[in-house]
């Protein structure tokens, strides 16, 4: 059995039915309601409808899920983003749009695979000792080289 680490609260589910004609949300971006909240998860479920898209935006770039279009013969959809991202829901023209929508939060020390731990110090490290060998050997790179290590 594979088991996921518990590093997400689901909490404060809100239930939002847009129902046409005037079925909307404007752009906005949303406030934190806790340091500890990060994201926003919206689940649509499969309902007949047209218009209502969901638009999210960030950093100039912009996605759209149109989840009426496939809604009859579809299965129950999704996204997240985080709560820096400006989003809105555009006009439902014809039907439902029935949403969940829930807030995401960390929990810190939850799922931490090693439980907790220190930064690791990268002088006891064998290649530490080695590199700080070699530079420090009058023969090694004479002419001035540059050593770049990419970690």
């Amino acid at each position: 059995m594979y088991a996921v680490p518990d590093i997400v609260d689901l909490v404060n589910k809100f239930e939002q039915i847009y129902a046409a004609p005037s079925g909307f949300f404007k752009s906005h971006v949303d406030t934190p309601r806790s340091p500890s909240q990060f994201g926003s998860l919206v689940v649509a479920l499969p309902c007949e409808h047209k218009g209502g898209q969901l638009v999210v935006r960030h950093a100039g770039i912009s996605k759209t899920f149109d989840w009426g279009k496939d809604a009859p013969n579809s299965a129950i959809q999704w996204a997240a983003f985080y709560s820096d991202c400006e989003h809105e829901v555009l006009q439902v023209t014809e039907g439902h749009r029935i949403t969940l929508t829930y807030n995401l939060y960390h929990t810190p020390g939850v799922g931490d695979l090693a439980g907790p731990h220190t930064p690791m110090d990268v002088t006891s490290l064998p290649l530490f000792r080695y590199v700080e060998e070699a530079l420090q050997t009058p023969a090694f790179m004479p002419n001035g080289e540059f050593l770049i290590l990419k970690l």
